[in-house]
């Protein structure tokens, strides 16, 4: 095991990011324009590759029933951002991190878990702030509620600081979702459409970073845009945005029936989320608060796929 990562800045400590994705990529960005010199190291199944010079990758993974630490987490931020496995309630990923962390008997300095607004469940519209009960509606979701607990649990026992994020959809002009745009399949109707929430995807990097230092606040924090809307909204707006004919609309029984598993979950759950909290106590502003701001970043040049 190698040493502890060397911490140079007390307010902000060595970064540790469990998954090295998307999001993972765009937090190292964002740290590197900020403050070159911060420490930060991977624990993934994929390794930083190379435009991500400096970062210290270790071979994580966390289906492995042995799992143990490849670094000495002691003093660090830990960002954890692998999502649970694919099937059960339970997310024994989590289990199996916090078991390594608790064998090598050295901790982090703050946790921060990135969970999901499906936690809440269908709302029938309402608007969600952190004080609402859970009830998530399916495994993907419980496996999340599953994963903040035993954070929770563990961080409790540690004396750690926690951090709960609760993510909504995340986008970006890079991971637009075009298929049912371009293929023009049919939408719900507005008149039965549920309500959701997204986040732009550097929006929600910048917190993360803004929460890994030793002062932020902490506890549990939704994190979504001003603007809920529909997904029938989404897509509609996408089109207009991109120059194509909007979708058909459809009753949502039918919409239903044809769908994938993951968009009956998002069809079905219907929730207005509040960012008050975050907003407050980080004093934050989402730098792309509604869609329609976003997608005057994005080029309108589109080809169609074969």
């Amino acid at each position: 095991m190698t040493d502890a990562v060397r911490q140079v800045d007390p307010v902000l400590p060595p970064l540790a990011l469990v998954g090295f994705g998307d999001i993972a990529r765009r937090i190292v960005r964002q740290a590197r324009a900020q403050t070159p010199d911060r420490a930060i190291l991977s624990l993934s199944r994929q390794l930083p590759d190379s435009g991500f010079d400096g970062i210290l990758g270790h071979r994580l993974d966390l289906d492995d029933p042995g799992l143990t630490l490849p670094v000495d987490l002691h003093g660090t931020c830990l960002i954890h951002l692998a999502p649970p496995a694919a099937n059960g309630d339970d997310d024994p990923r989590t289990r199996r991190l916090i078991s390594a962390i608790e064998a090598q008997g050295r901790y982090p300095a703050r946790v921060i878990y990135i969970s999901t607004t499906g936690v809440y469940g269908d709302c029938k519209g309402a608007w969600v702030d952190e004080t609402h009960p859970l009830n998530p509606a399916n495994p993907r979701s419980r496996r999340r509620m599953s994963a903040e607990s035993q954070w929770r649990q563990s961080c409790s026992r540690w004396s750690v600081p926690l951090v709960i994020l609760r993510v909504p959809g995340i986008f970006a002009c890079e991971r637009l979702n075009l298929t049912r745009v371009l293929r023009q399949m049919p939408v719900v109707c507005p008149d039965e459409a549920a309500f959701s929430n997204r986040i732009h995807a550097e929006d929600l990097a910048e917190v993360c970073l803004r929460l890994s230092e030793a002062d932020a606040p902490v506890g549990i924090f939704n994190i979504a845009d001003d603007q809920p809307s529909s997904m029938t909204d989404y897509v509609w707006q996408l089109a207009d945005h991109f120059g194509v004919p909007r979708s058909p609309c459809r009753p949502k029984a039918e919409v239903m029936a044809g769908a994938s598993p993951m968009l009956r979950e998002f069809l079905g759950e219907s929730k207005r989320v509040r960012n008050d909290k975050l907003k407050t106590m980080l004093g934050w502003q989402p730098r792309w608060p509604t869609l329609a701001s976003a997608l005057r970043d994005c080029a309108q040049d589109l080809q169609t796929p074969t």
